[in-house]
């Protein structure tokens, strides 16, 4: 015959580890959100300091040799889509006002910035070329699934010590 023993704290222990693995609306529009976001910075100042060569669709295409002799002679040898760095300031500061990290139920985030002549080179148009900042490739995604599990296995371990 055998003969089972309830253990009421492992029980309890199971239903905190229970409740833990979901994460709260408030989870992912604030601390994950933030943590999601660090890692698109990264991504997005990696695609300025390459001049696109981080991006899905590659190097960025060059400056027109007119345009390219122009910008130089106003600010100097600054890289592609850094003349006065306005756009770079609001798609790498999240505390930036135009600096856009949304989240929006059930899972979906977004990332990105308000800026016209970014919208632009984001898009391309008949006489500008695309000059993607946002564009993620395999590698960027794998950062924000390393980044979701860093925050979710996180979460878990505060919950297990009883920091809710």
């Amino acid at each position: 015959m055998l003969r089972v023993k309830i253990n009421p704290g492992g029980y309890k222990r199971l239903r905190t580890l229970a409740e833990a693995i979901p994460l709260s609306e408030g989870d992912k529009a604030g601390p994950l959100l933030r943590a999601l976001d660090q890692v698109h910075v990264v991504q997005v100042k990696r695609a300025f300091q390459s001049q696109g060569g981080s991006v899905p669709s590659g190097p960025w295409p060059p400056l027109s040799p007119r345009y390219a002799e122009w910008k130089r002679r106003q600010v100097g040898k600054k890289k592609i889509l850094r003349f006065t760095d306005t756009l770079y300031e609001k798609a790498t500061s999240p505390r930036h006002g135009n600096h856009i990290a949304r989240y929006t139920p059930p899972f979906t985030f977004a990332f990105g910035f308000r800026d016209d002549p970014g919208f632009h080179h984001q898009e391309g148009g008949p006489t500008l070329p695309k000059r993607s900042l946002v564009d993620k490739g395999e590698s960027d995604l794998s950062a924000f699934r390393r980044a979701l599990t860093e925050f979710w296995i996180k979460r878990v371990r505060q919950v297990l010590r009883g920091r809710r």
